[in-house]
């Protein structure tokens, strides 16, 4: 398992936030780093990426068979090796929710008045206020039959005491804390420590953002922590992103070498 100061506290709080689903952090791996570089890779390299933040083979193989099971992945094998892909329609997913992640303002909100099923608001990311009114970024494509009027003077204030809660705020400057203090240390990290780094950051991060919606600022509390928390995980990301995809370069996909990734990667965060 990858340690040192770096990638030490991260790793900790991984594992102290409860039993590691394993398949999760899969996931992360793929929208985050296979995704942009074609979306396949072959298990050594993913076997490497995950051990170093302490899942064991026979974890990784299962949370695999899951994920393959479930239509997240697919699975061939090339030569002596396994190769995992995203299915088509997860890749999908995965470039569609990259706004949310990587943005570097959440987009402006709307209120959403519908009767019809939720389930694709809240895919989008809105939330429910109350039974068919909801309340998510303007930028998301709504169901037919949904009313969407801009969020703005008492309705503002009436979401914003709902979906800010202080719960998610006090995760959101632990995460800024963490994230500050590893800043220091990040350029000199090797490729493979910076890989796992970075999983380990975008996984804490992207377990906040799903919990979350997205508002504009002035849809929050003052003092909410969520905007600082964007903009310190974002330069630290940058910081680790040239290691490690230098170590994503010495990967290997389907047909030899990951090729390279898409150039989108370097504008995360900007």
């Amino acid at each position: 398992m990858a340690g040192g100061a770096l990638v030490g506290p991260l790793i900790a709080d991984l594992h102290a936030a409860g039993r590691l689903r394993v398949w999760s952090i899969v996931v992360t791996a793929f929208g985050d780093m296979v995704a942009p570089r074609g979306g396949v890779i072959a298990l050594p390299a993913l076997r490497a990426l995950l051990e170093g933040v302490g899942v064991e083979p026979g974890a990784l193989r299962a949370a695999l068979s899951r994920l393959t099971s479930d239509g997240w992945l697919t699975r061939a094998v090339q030569g002596r090796s396994a190769v995992y892909a995203l299915a088509p329609a997860r890749a999908a997913e995965v470039a569609a929710a990259g706004p949310r992640f990587y943005g570097a303002h959440p987009p402006p909100a709307v209120l959403a008045v519908t009767e019809g099923e939720g389930a694709a608001l809240a895919l989008a990311g809105f939330g429910a206020l109350r039974p068919g009114v909801w309340v998510g970024p303007a930028t998301a494509v709504l169901p037919p039959g949904t009313l969407a009027v801009p969020l703005a003077g008492p309705q503002a204030a009436w979401a914003a005491a709902r979906l800010s809660p202080p719960a998610l705020g006090q995760g959101y400057a632990e995460l800024r804390a963490r994230a500050a203090e590893a800043l220091p240390r990040a350029a000199g990290a090797g490729e493979h420590e910076a890989a796992v780094a970075r999983l380990l950051l975008v996984h804490a991060w992207r377990r906040l953002v799903l919990r979350d919606r997205d508002l504009p600022p002035d849809l929050r509390p003052a003092d909410w922590p969520g905007g600082p928390a964007r903009e310190m995980v974002g330069s630290l990301y940058r910081a680790l992103l040239p290691a490690s995809e230098a170590w994503l370069d010495g990967c290997a996909g389907p047909d030899g070498p990951l090729p390279p990734a898409d150039p989108a990667v370097w504008r995360r965060f900007a």
